[in-house]
């Protein structure tokens, strides 16, 4: 009866020490991607702006697609009340607002980091109190962590895949249907390209990890088969 019950309490102390490892490096990758993709965000705001100033031109009949025509024609009729909405655009306080709002996420960052620090080592210490033995707690978090960050650099992959197919959902569709397609196909554009390189950063990090704790892995392996070896010549 004990033992049963020993196993189960060992069973549980090692699944609730993986899932706090899990969320500790999920929130590493969390916090790199976010100071990655603020970083870069000063294209998505010229992307946006430039994008937004090419619908109001559009919108108001005017056949020219190309935004440096556009501003040369504004230069010569600074009094047109088109060109007056362009030039607020680039001005706008609210918009601005939005992207210091989007900048001052980074404050967040170190919180993320300590929350992931104390996470994965409450996690270590859970996984280590279901096996106690410190050697075999590290073989086992080293391999574990291997796969996850294998697993992670594959989902981060397939985030562009699933941001393209958002617009293709009926509930997006009902939102945007007064919005114009192409303005709607633009701004997704313009959010794929913004995070693209924070992504590919990201996958990176995660293939180095993954490689890493491989390494690691195989030499606590042999450690531990040199360890089992010494023991059964002692005997």
């Amino acid at each position: 009866m004990n033992q049963t019950i020993s196993k189960i309490l060992k069973f549980i102390s090692r699944n609730i020490g993986f899932l706090l490892i899990n969320l500790a490096v999920l929130l590493i990758l969390l916090s790199f991607f976010i100071n990655s993709s603020v970083n870069n965000i000063g294209s998505l705001k010229t992307d946006l702006q430039n994008t937004v100033k090419e619908q109001i031109l559009t919108q108001s009949g005017i056949q020219k697609t190309d935004l440096e025509q556009a501003n040369e024609y504004c230069k010569n009729n600074p009094q047109d009340e088109r060109c007056k909405q362009l030039s607020n655009i680039s001005s706008n306080p609210e918009f601005d607002k939005l992207f210091e709002n989007i900048i001052s996420a980074k404050n967040y960052i170190n919180i993320l980091i300590y929350i992931a620090i104390g996470s994965f080592l409450i996690g270590f210490l859970f996984v280590y109190l279901a096996i106690f033995n410190l050697l075999n707690t590290l073989y086992k978090v080293s391999v574990h962590l291997t796969i996850h960050n294998i697993l992670a650099a594959i989902y981060f992959n397939f985030i562009p895949f699933i941001i393209n197919q958002i617009p293709l959902t009926q509930k997006f569709q009902e939102l945007t249907k007064d919005v114009p397609q192409e303005f709607v196909q633009s701004l997704i554009r313009i959010i794929s390209d913004w995070i693209k390189t924070p992504l590919n950063k990201t996958i990176r990090l995660t293939i180095i990890l993954a490689i890493v704790f491989f390494i690691i892995s195989i030499i606590l392996y042999f450690i531990k088969k040199k360890g089992l070896k010494d023991k059964n010549r002692a005997k």
